[in-house]
Parts: C-alpha cells; sequence; structure tokens
C-alpha cells in the first residue's frame, strides 16, 4: 500500500512539472511572436567620447 502512495505522489510531481513546463512555452511562443528575442531596428547614438565633454 504505501508503495501505491509513494507512486501517487511522484505522479502529482510530475503533472506539476508538466503543467509548469507547458505555461514556461507558452509564455515563451508570445514573447516570441512580439519579436522581444530580435535584436533591435533602432540604433541609438554613439556616446560621446571623454575627449569631447567639456568640463
Amino acid at each position: 500500500m504505501e508503495k501505491v502512495k509513494r507512486f501517487e505522489r511522484q505522479e502529482e510531481k510530475v503533472k506539476e512539472r508538466a503543467k509548469r513546463a507547458a505555461a514556461a512555452a507558452r509564455r515563451w511562443r508570445e514573447y516570441s511572436r512580439r519579436g522581444v528575442d530580435k535584436a533591435p531596428t533602432v540604433k541609438l547614438p554613439d556616446p560621446l567620447s571623454n575627449s569631447s565633454k567639456h568640463n
């Protein structure tokens, strides 16, 4: 009987982990669809060098 309970607990853990993995995959697909993982299309201006600053 104890083995059955241990197996059921283990199965619950596996199901919970699968749920979390599926949720993470959905979030990643949503980010990818928005283009968050792509490089920015707008180039920022180069910062001024220290020698050109006025003190």
